[in-house]
């Protein structure tokens, strides 16, 4: 079975196997189109709508000195207490996104993937004006050549047949005025919107049809249009087997907020200084301004991670671990097998390294080694990975390699036997205990639905509970050394919230975070970005990324490897 969870290193793996077993593959191809669209979001829709929408602009307000909105109008001007008057998306990658959701097909089969391939972009910029109960004025530009989804073998595949570097740039404008009715406060309005839609040098006009909210400080907008690629001149050929269907949906859900206004932040020249680096804007279109390390600062500690080593080629790469401590400047490697190494996890008086070896086109397994990766071991018989150690360090959870509808198991460290102790359908990504060793935190996505949440157990997997309920994807959730804290990701973005579910607060925006890991005194969280395509060129995709457990203070470093994942800060 495969999983939502699985990492993009093991969705290049299997694409690399499926090409491989070319006509004879079927079945294993079939595989790659689950995994390929496994993490597909729910559709676009506004906040609260079950689709992936936004929270209020209050909750996304960007911090003074980082973008500005996206906009052209002055923010000197002077609003009343109703809509009307001009409006601009919000900056700081807080303003919503635009993308594609479209079928990908088993192009001599006739089979569709379960899910949907679908690509975002969080750049974009917009402008709307409401005169009394009309909106007169739309205007709303996507940067298209930023578009991410889950695969960046489909990005950039994508990209270079439709020629996005030479039209980087989607535009959507209002034709004609629209009658918004009388102006309430959180009511959602359905309109359409009939206009001007360009992309890829072809204007066509389009009806787009759209729901609307008017929140009192912001506006959100959403909705899906369905095009046929011909139309637009999207030939887009084959892919290791598969293509895509002829009718796609554009989609949008986008935040609008006063220009000046909250979430509406002035432009900096620059960001401030952290430790042991020097202010820089990230280099890649759509990421917020970051400070970039020149070496991991004093006091942080160790990290482990797992690198992928060389550039793309015939066959998977080389994917070892690598260990970072405090003051260096670049990682070690401390693996070199046959195996393909990942998701380290430390026990917690820091002695030891489990790990996932991935054979060659052969069930994963688990691994103890000693803090510096040598003398490597079998933990158990039998297909499993993602591990995750007790506070007492005799045991170990982890998930199926294979089938997720089992749950989670635990491994007796010392005797290499391991036992079912959460026996639930749909457990994906990094089970977690909690510091007392007395509960168990992970990710549950039912078998049939299409909302994952975090859940607790007790430590003997009973007294299963579901702690979250927001209907955007919910993974990953690691504890705070101290046991209070939480953090998950939601939607892509970084959360923190207390151990009984409440006080939910948003770190991140618009960085598609992965693996969050606490730093012994709990001050700081490092994570990877899982993005694709622009969001993940270069440096971001060789980066670890670190932010403080406050919100404030992004920082990143980048490594001599081609993609860095799954990182985990040493106990202290």
């Amino acid at each position: 079975m495969l999983l939502r969870g699985v990492t993009r290193t093991r969705a290049r793996r299997l694409v690399a196997a499926g090409a491989a077993l070319g006509g004879a593959g079927i079945v294993a191809a079939y595989a790659v189109l689950v995994l390929s669209t496994i993490n597909a979001p729910p559709p676009a829709g506004l906040s609260g709508s079950g689709g992936a929408g936004l929270p209020s602009a209050r909750r996304t307000a960007a911090p003074s000195n980082q973008v500005a909105c996206a906009g052209s109008f002055a923010p000197s001007a002077t609003f009343g207490p109703g809509p009307e008057g001009q409006w601009v998306v919000a900056g700081n990658g807080t303003g919503g996104f635009v993308g594609y959701r479209a079928a990908e097909i088993l192009a001599f089969e006739f089979v569709r993937a379960p899910n949907d391939a679908v690509g975002r972009t969080t750049v974009v910029s917009g402008q709307l004006t409401i005169e009394g109960s009309r909106l007169t004025h739309a205007e709303v530009s996507a940067q298209i050549d930023a578009l991410q989804s889950d695969v960046d073998i489909r990005d950039s595949h994508i990209s270079e047949f439709l020629g996005l570097r030479s039209h980087p740039t989607a535009t959507f404008t209002l034709g004609s005025p629209i009658e918004l009715g009388t102006p309430a406060k959180g009511v959602v309005v359905d309109v359409t919107g009939t206009g001007q839609l360009s992309m890829i040098g072809t204007t066509h006009d389009v009806t787009f049809p759209l729901q609307a909210r008017w929140n009192g400080d912001s506006i959100e907008v959403a909705g899906a249009l369905p095009v046929k690629r011909s139309d637009f001149g999207m030939d887009i050929p084959q892919l290791l087997g598969f293509r895509v269907a002829e009718e796609i949906t554009l989609e949008l859900s986008l935040l609008f907020v006063r220009p000046g206004q909250p979430g509406c932040a002035a432009p900096a020249a620059s960001a401030p200084p952290g430790p042991g680096g020097s202010p820089a804007p990230s280099p890649s279109i759509g990421i917020p301004p970051a400070v970039t390390l020149d070496r991991l600062p004093a006091g942080w500690g160790e990290l482990a991670f797992m690198g992928l080593v060389g550039e793309p080629g015939p066959g998977p790469l080389p994917a070892e671990l690598f260990l970072l401590r405090a003051g260096d400047a670049a990682p070690r490697q401390i693996t070199e097998t046959a195996l393909l190494e990942d998701e380290p996890a430390w026990s917690f008086d820091g002695r030891r390294l489990a790990f996932t070896g991935y054979p060659n086109e052969q069930p994963p397994r688990l691994f103890v080694a000693g803090a510096d990766g040598s003398n490597p071991e079998q933990l158990v018989s039998g297909s499993l990975r993602t591990p995750a150690w007790s506070p007492d360090g005799r045991s170990v959870l982890a998930i199926p390699g294979e089938d997720i509808n089992t749950g989670i198991f635990r491994i007796d460290v010392a005797a290499g036997t391991s036992t079912n102790v959460v026996q639930a359908a749909g457990v994906e990504d990094t089970p977690a205990f909690s510091p007392d060793g007395r509960t168990i935190a992970f990710s549950l996505l039912p078998t049939g639905g299409n909302d994952e949440d975090i859940y607790l157990a007790d430590a003997d997997g009973g007294n299963i509970r579901r702690l979250t309920t927001d209907p955007a994807y919910e993974y990953q959730p690691r504890w705070s050394p101290d046991g209070r804290t939480i953090a998950f990701v939601r939607g892509g973005d970084l959360w923190l919230m207390r151990a009984d579910g409440s006080g939910a607060a948003r770190l991140t925006s618009g960085l598609t975070v992965d693996s969050p890991t606490w730093s012994p005194d709990g001050k700081h969280l490092a994570f990877v970005i899982s993005g694709t395509g622009s969001m993940n060129e270069g440096p971001q995709r060789r980066s670890l990324w670190f932010i403080d457990a406050d919100g404030t203070h992004l920082r990143n470093m980048s490594f001599d490897l081609y993609q860095v994942a799954h990182p985990a800060w040493r106990p202290g």
